[in-house]
């Protein structure tokens, strides 16, 4: 998976509340009447949330995470929502978000992280759009792949 600086949403964005990512990515204005876009020329694009460090909190917290689009930076649409994660999911080096961007994007989007029975005494994120998503499976030890 490549990343790049101009599309992350966190670069390392510690969450303990709900907040929006410290970056939102605008598009360009959209021309010929247009209200919406499809990113990607034929090939989709991938929003990838990873965890840096483990969330973690007093209570059972959730967390959501949503990308949200919008045509002025101010009123914002869900276009996805990874529904309540628990605590379990949201360890160190996973990736709880691995989805393709669906069509229809406006000129702005950002990352939303929504905690829910909070708050995080700690947690950290890595959120932008990729290309590829790294989806290998790892084997026991010992396994011979033929």
């Amino acid at each position: 998976m490549i990343t790049d600086k101009l599309n992350t949403f966190s670069a390392a964005q510690d969450v303990t509340a709900s907040a929006a990512s410290t970056d939102v990515i605008d598009l360009g204005p959209l021309t010929g009447g247009n209200t919406r876009r499809d990113i990607g020329a034929g090939e989709p694009i991938y929003l990838v949330v990873a965890t840096l460090l483990a969330a973690t909190a007093a209570g059972a917290a959730t967390t959501n995470i949503q990308l949200q689009t919008s045509d002025d930076n101010a009123t914002w649409v869900t276009l996805f929502d990874s529904g309540s994660l628990a605590l379990a999911s949201l360890t160190a080096g996973t990736r709880p978000v691995q989805v393709a961007v669906p069509r229809g994007v406006r000129r702005y989007l950002r990352v939303n992280y929504v905690i829910g029975t909070g708050p995080l005494t700690a947690g950290r994120f890595w959120a932008g759009l990729v290309k590829d998503v790294q989806d290998r499976t790892t084997y026991a030890s010992g396994s011979v792949i033929l």
